[in-house]
C-alpha cells in the first residue's frame, strides 16, 4: 500500500485558453511556481426535508442534492511567464515584438488540469476543470523580489476525472504534458505617479488587484441541472495599492487635490515596469489614452503619513483607477 500514497509536494497544474466556454483544450501552460493551491473541488448544496409523520419523529425524511459550486484560488504564484495576466482583461492584442492585454472584450475561459502522483512518479488522480473564469487577479511586486500573482474566485462550469466507476469520469481525463518553463521571473524596475509628464512619486513597491465579480449562472438547460450554465462578468474594479518613497511635498499637494485639476476632475497617470531585462518586460500604465474629463485617471482614496524612525519617508497609498493596458515585450509566443 504504501507505493500507493499521494504526496502533496508532486503536483503540478497547467491551463489553456479554450476556444469554446465549456469544451476542454489541452493543458499547455502553467502559471507559475507555487507552494499550494485551493483547487475546485464540488461544493454540493445539500438539503434535508423533514415530511410530516412517518417513523422518524425528529429526523430529516429525505436529502435532496442541490447546485454544485466549482471555485478555486491560487495564491503568490511566482510569475514566470506573462501569459497570465491576458486572463483577467479579455483582449490580446500582437505587436512589433510582443502584445498588449486591454479590457476590450470578455474575459476568456479557461481549462485547467490538476494532477497528483504517488511517491513512485506515477500519476494517480487528474482532473480537469473547464469554462473556467478568473474572478479577481492580483499582480503585486517589491523592489528586490520577483512578481507574484494571485488568482481567486476562478469559478468553472463542469470538472472530470480519472476515476472510473463514480459520477464525473471522462476518459478522455489523461495527463497533460506539462512543458518545461526555462523562464525568468519579472523583477520590479520601477513605477512612478505622474500628472502631465511631471512626476510626483516615487514608487518601490505596487500591488494591482482586477475585479471582475463572476458569478455562476443556473440557467435552464439540457443535461445536468445542478452545474452552472453560464460564468456572467459584472462590474470591472481596479484597486491599486503603492508603497511611495516621499521626496517633497507634491505629493502631499496631490492628495489635497482629490483629483481635481485645471482640467476638472481628471485624476492622474500610473505607470510601472517589471523587467528580466532591458528587452523583456512588462509595462502596467492606467488609463489609456490622455486624461480628461471623460478619459478620468487614477484617484488616491486614502493615503496617511505617519511619523516613524525609519531613514526614509515612505506613504503607502490606495488608489482606484480605470482602462489599465497592459503592454508585453517579449520573446515568448502565445
Amino acid at each position: 500500500m504504501a507505493n500507493d500514497i499521494i504526496t502533496s509536494e508532486a503536483w503540478e497544474c497547467s491551463y489553456d485558453v479554450e476556444t469554446t466556454p465549456g469544451t476542454p483544450v489541452s493543458a499547455t501552460r502553467i502559471l507559475g511556481l507555487f507552494d499550494r493551491a485551493t483547487l475546485a473541488d464540488p461544493e454540493i448544496e445539500m438539503t434535508p426535508f423533514y415530511g410530516a409523520g412517518g417513523y422518524q419523529a425528529r429526523g430529516w425524511y429525505k436529502m435532496v442534492r442541490g447546485k454544485w459550486t466549482l471555485t478555486a484560488s491560487f495564491s503568490d504564484v511566482i510569475m514566470l511567464s506573462a501569459h497570465p495576466l491576458y486572463l483577467p482583461f479579455g483582449t490580446k492584442t500582437e505587436i512589433s515584438g510582443g502584445y498588449t492585454f486591454t479590457e476590450a472584450g470578455r474575459i476568456p475561459s479557461i481549462t485547467l488540469v490538476a494532477q497528483y502522483w504517488n511517491i513512485q512518479g506515477e500519476a494517480q488522480l487528474i482532473r480537469r476543470y473547464v469554462g473556467g473564469k478568473v474572478g479577481r487577479f492580483t499582480i503585486s511586486c517589491d523592489e528586490g523580489e520577483p512578481a507574484k500573482i494571485s488568482l481567486e474566485d476562478v469559478t468553472f462550469l463542469d470538472i472530470q476525472h480519472n476515476v472510473p466507476g463514480i459520477p464525473k469520469y471522462d476518459a478522455t481525463v489523461t495527463a497533460p504534458t506539462i512543458p518545461c518553463v526555462s523562464l525568468e521571473p519579472f523583477y520590479f524596475h520601477g513605477g512612478a505617479l505622474t500628472l502631465a509628464g511631471n512626476e510626483f512619486g516615487r514608487v518601490k513597491g505596487f500591488k494591482l488587484e482586477i475585479n471582475n465579480n463572476v458569478e455562476g449562472n443556473y440557467y435552464w438547460k439540457t443535461g445536468e441541472p445542478f452545474m452552472p450554465s453560464y460564468i456572467q462578468e459584472h462590474q470591472r474594479e481596479y484597486v491599486m495599492t503603492v508603497r511611495v518613497d516621499i521626496e517633497d511635498n507634491a505629493l502631499f499637494e496631490e492628495i489635497l487635490r482629490a483629483g481635481e485639476y485645471d482640467d476638472g476632475f481628471t485624476g492622474f497617470a500610473t505607470t510601472f515596469k517589471l523587467a528580466r531585462s532591458e528587452t523583456d518586460y512588462i509595462e502596467i500604465t492606467a488609463p489609456t489614452g490622455t486624461l480628461g474629463p471623460c478619459n478620468q485617471g487614477c484617484f488616491i482614496r486614502k493615503g496617511k503619513l505617519d511619523i516613524v524612525t525609519d531613514p526614509l519617508v515612505t506613504q503607502e497609498l490606495d488608489i482606484l483607477c480605470r482602462k489599465p493596458q497592459v503592454t508585453v515585450m517579449t520573446s515568448e509566443t502565445y
